[in-house]
């Protein structure tokens, strides 16, 4: 168990677990490493807890088949890349549950593996908020997506059977939802004053279910569908007000967060 430290300026990463398992890493603090905050390879079982995690490559990285993980209640600011990364296919079966991803340069969230679970997570003003890639069967449940700068939630083409359920993903530049694959599920979800899509449905898109979602003035359309065979169930959508934009909108209830 690695817990209570304060570990700052050194040239690789943080801490390192390779090859190895059940280790608990708990309430560390982790600023300014070269390489990532927290780096997990070819490992599993281990439990990341509570954490904050600043400045560094990647706050949390899984890599080289490490699977099992648990990531919770961790804090990953103004990283020059991810927030949390599971990087590769064989990285699979890890939980991402209540963290916070604030102000990275690249992703809140990048996600390849099967079977990964991202639940109540917050990730605000990223470069990007949660990339899906590179496997199937993963669930997403009640995450919080703001601010993003260059993509929002994008699901690639090599990916299948994901489930996104009752997500709020608000005030991003550009689409809420950019699924490029098939066979999966987006269910009652807030998508509401993005700069782009609400939902765009890509022309890879193929069996998808899109159902009881709630989208709320994106800009040009709250959904676009390109695909094939997608079935859009019960969606309630409204377009922006008169005179009103995205950009308005965010922009003032930035204004009233901070006050």
């Amino acid at each position: 168990m690695i817990e209570g430290i304060h570990i700052r300026h050194y040239r690789a990463s943080g801490i390192l677990i390779e090859s190895g398992s059940g280790h608990r890493i708990v309430n560390n603090k982790i600023n300014n490493m070269l390489e990532h905050g927290i780096e997990v390879i070819s490992s599993s079982g281990n439990l990341i807890w509570k954490n904050e995690i600043n400045k560094c490559y990647d706050g949390v990285l899984l890599i080289e088949g490490s699977t099992n993980n648990w990531v919770i209640e961790n804090v990953a600011t103004e990283c020059y890349g991810d927030g949390y990364e599971a990087f590769l296919a064989p990285d699979s079966n890890n939980a991402f549950i209540s963290n916070k991803a604030i102000k990275n340069r690249n992703n809140g969230l990048e996600i390849y593996g099967t079977n990964n679970l991202l639940l109540d997570n917050l990730l605000i003003d990223n470069g990007q908020g949660v990339i899906i890639n590179g496997g199937s069967g993963s669930v997403a449940i009640g995450n919080i997506i703001k601010g993003t700068k260059v993509g929002t939630y994008d699901i690639f083409d090599e990916y299948f059977n994901h489930f996104v359920a009752e997500n709020k993903i608000i005030c991003n530049r550009t689409e809420g939802i950019n699924s490029n694959s098939q066979f999966n599920m987006l269910l009652n979800n807030e998508i509401s004053y993005n700069g782009d899509f609400g939902i765009l449905l890509a022309e890879s898109s193929v069996l998808n279910l899109v159902m009881d979602n709630k989208l709320v003035c994106n800009i040009p359309e709250n959904i676009e569908d390109r695909g094939i065979d997608n079935h859009l169930i019960n969606n309630k959508e409204k377009p922006c007000e008169p005179c009103q934009s995205p950009r308005d909108v965010c922009k003032n209830s930035s204004d009233k967060d901070s006050k």
